[in-house]
Parts: structure tokens; C-alpha cells; sequence
């Protein structure tokens, strides 16, 4: 298996290498670069961008192929206000892609570094770590500049880490249906996320502890608290963004802490943006029945075995989640009463590094559902 870059502009050419990579289990995901979907960003930075349409075309054809993709995002270019960066996660979530945010880091002998370019538009940067549960790796990273705050760049740290947890994996489907059906943005939804565990008011013993201290590191790089990570993660982790691994465990280390998160949490959110009574909204306990699925193939990591279990989901609900990529189009009757099924985790799953498996779901390289071996019971296409 490898990497490789890709074109900003991928053809029909290289979705077909793309695909005869993949199928050889050479190529676990394809990157469509974006950096960000804000214009003036974009000139400033000197550069162009994939188009649009053509983007959302892309990506409906690498996902017909089974193809997983990832959208690089660098957080804190010049330009580029919170706001707007958010709005750049929320059009690739929306568009079924996976958004990688990474720090912006000043580089020599590049445009951001000149002194004609720092005289037009100050940066505030620091000598520290990148990724602040990794101290040997340090740089001079951009905090902040004329159009972004310290605290804003610290709060866009930390909704990456919690976009991680939540909209990639623990509550991917129950967002995206909570986004459908309420017209409320995903990046909405997981802010008001964070601030529930900020209050301690999420049922997830240590959750709110250590997003505590990454609010902390992030302010100041010499609080991070390894030790208290490494209680939850234990001593084999990969060092890399060791903060979202912890809170990811927390949330999916136990089904019934799963279970609980995902309906408290639900009817938190629905409290908050008055979601209570909208078209559709009493289907949304099936849809927590995927990820209670998705929680279930991630444990079979934690716990070294195959594990299986059932869902049971309406078919509208289940189209907007397979239009959506955040499962597989396993063959339904959109005109069924309900679809249920059985999931069986992948062998090779429970033998794969828990840390590993944790990194390559926030760098969009593992889809939980789009992994597992269903069979559908109930609501199946019939036969032809």
C-alpha cells in the first residue's frame, strides 16, 4: 500500500487508476486538494482551486466506485476567518467527502514568509508544536492574523477534534440526518457539541476533563497532560492527534455509554435548534441504530474479535444517508415499512492497531459501515 498526490483538477483518467489502485488494496483513499473554498483566501494564497461542480462530480464518482476520498483543508491561512472555514467543512461534509484540517505552518522561501507579504498582512506566529499531543514535532505555526483571532484559531483546533469524534464516526449518521432534516449545518451541530461537554452536561465520564485540557494545550502547549491521555489510551498509541483519539475512545469504548451519548445528545441538539416536530424527525431513533452499528465495528478493534449485531432504519431515512456516503447502498426497497439488518465487523478489523484504526477514520482513509458485511432481514430489494 501507498500514497500519492493527486491533481487539483482529477480527470475521468485518474479516477480509473484510482480505482484499479484501490480494488488491489493499494490505495486505501484518493485526496482532492482544496486548502479552502474561500475566494479571497484562495488569492491570496496565489492559487486556484478545483471547481465547484466539478468537485461534487468527483466525488460522486469515487463513491460509486467504493472509493474513500479526503478534502485537505489548512486551518489558519490568511484570509481565512472562522466563519469561513467552517463554512469550507460544512460544504465537504454536505458533499458526502471527508475534510482533513491541518495547521498552517510558516514555511521558508515561501510567499507567507516575505517581509513584503508580512507588512500587507501580520501574522501572529509561534515556534511550537503543530499538534500539541506531539511535542517533538514543533514549527513556527500561524495563530492568528488580521481576519482570525488566537481564541478562534484555538476553537477551530478544537471542532476539528470534535468533528473527528462525532461527524466521522460516533454520531456520523445521526448528524447528517439531524442536518437534513432540521436545515441545520453539521458544523452547527458539533459547536454546540463541544459546548455541551464544555458544561459537563454530556453522560461520558472524563469527556469534558480532557477537552478541558486541549482547550488548555491549545493556549498553551506545556499543559498538555500525556498522562492523563495515556490512562485512557494506555502506552501503545501512535503520538498524533493523541486528543481526539482519547475523546473518541471515551465515547465508543462501551456500547451502553454509545447508546446513551447518542439519544442524550440527540435530544439535546433538538432542544437547541427547536427541531422538536419537524417532518421526519421520528425516524431519527432507526438512524441512531447505524451508529450504534458503526460503534460496534470500531469495538472490534478495542476488543481483538469479530462482533455483530442489528439495525433497523426507515428507507427514507436510510436514502438520505446513502446520498449523503455515510453508508453503502446495500440494495433497500425505498417502498419497504423498515429495513433491518445484521452487521458483522471485518475479520482483518480485530486484528488492526486501535490507534491506527483511530487516525485513519479522522484522515478519511476508513469508512466504519462501508467496512462491515451487512445482510439485510428485512426491506431488501426483491429479485429480479
Amino acid at each position: 500500500m501507498f500514497m500519492t498526490n493527486w491533481a487539483k483538477n482529477s480527470n475521468s483518467k485518474v479516477v480509473e487508476i484510482a480505482e484499479i489502485l484501490h480494488n488491489r488494496g493499494m490505495l486505501p483513499a484518493v485526496t482532492l486538494s482544496a486548502q479552502s473554498f474561500h475566494t479571497r483566501t484562495l488569492e491570496l494564497a496565489k492559487r486556484g482551486n478545483i471547481k465547484s461542480d466539478r468537485y461534487d462530480t468527483l466525488l460522486t464518482e469515487f463513491r460509486s466506485r467504493g472509493i474513500p476520498t479526503y478534502t485537505d483543508l489548512i486551518w489558519g491561512l490568511p484570509g481565512e476567518s472562522l466563519e469561513t472555514h467552517l463554512a469550507g467543512i460544512e460544504r465537504v461534509l454536505q458533499a458526502g467527502g471527508c475534510p482533513v484540517v491541518w495547521p498552517l505552518l510558516l514555511l521558508n522561501n515561501t510567499e507567507y514568509a516575505s517581509d513584503t507579504f508580512g507588512a500587507q498582512y501580520p501574522l501572529i506566529v509561534e515556534r511550537r508544536p503543530g499538534d500539541v499531543s506531539n511535542p517533538d514535532l514543533v514549527a513556527d505555526v500561524v495563530l492568528g492574523h488580521p481576519d482570525l483571532t488566537e481564541a478562534e484559531w484555538r476553537r477551530g483546533n478544537m471542532h476539528a477534534a470534535a468533528t473527528g469524534v462525532f461527524a466521522k464516526a460516533s454520531m456520523r449518521c445521526t448528524l447528517r440526518y439531524l442536518s437534513h432534516v432540521g436545515g441545520v449545518r453539521i458544523v452547527d451541530l458539533v459547536d454546540a457539541i463541544i459546548d455541551l461537554i464544555d458544561a459537563g452536561e454530556v453522560p461520558c465520564p472524563g469527556l469534558t476533563e480532557v477537552q478541558h485540557n486541549y482547550a488548555v494545550a491549545l493556549a498553551d502547549p506545556s499543559k498538555f497532560d500525556e498522562e492523563l491521555l495515556l490512562s485512557i489510551l494506555g502506552p501503545h498509541v501512535l503520538r498524533e492527534e493523541m486528543y481526539y483519539q482519547t475523546m473518541l475512545r471515551l465515547v465508543l469504548q462501551d456500547a451502553t455509554t454509545h447508546r446513551e451519548i447518542l439519544k442524550w445528545v440527540s435530544k439535546a441538539l433538538i432542544e437547541r435548534f427547536g427541531l422538536a416536530g419537524r417532518p421526519g424527525m421520528e425516524l431519527l431513533a432507526g438512524v441512531r441504530t447505524l451508529d450504534l452499528a458503526a460503534g460496534g465495528v470500531w469495538r472490534s478493534s478495542l476488543v481483538g474479535k469479530t462482533l455483530s449485531g442489528f439495525f433497523a432504519v426507515h428507507p427514507r431515512a436510510l436514502a438520505v444517508l446513502v446520498e449523503g456516503g455515510d453508508v453503502p447502498d446495500w440494495g433497500f426497497d425505498p417502498d419497504a415499512d423498515a429495513v433491518q439488518g445484521r452487521f458483522v465487523s471485518p475479520r482483518q478489523r480485530a486484528g488492526l492497531w486501535l490507534s491506527m484504526l483511530d487516525l485513519k477514520l479522522i484522515h478519511g482513509y476508513s469508512r466504519l459501515l462501508w467496512e462491515a458485511e451487512v445482510v439485510l432481514l428485512h426491506g431488501a430489494t426483491a429479485p429480479r
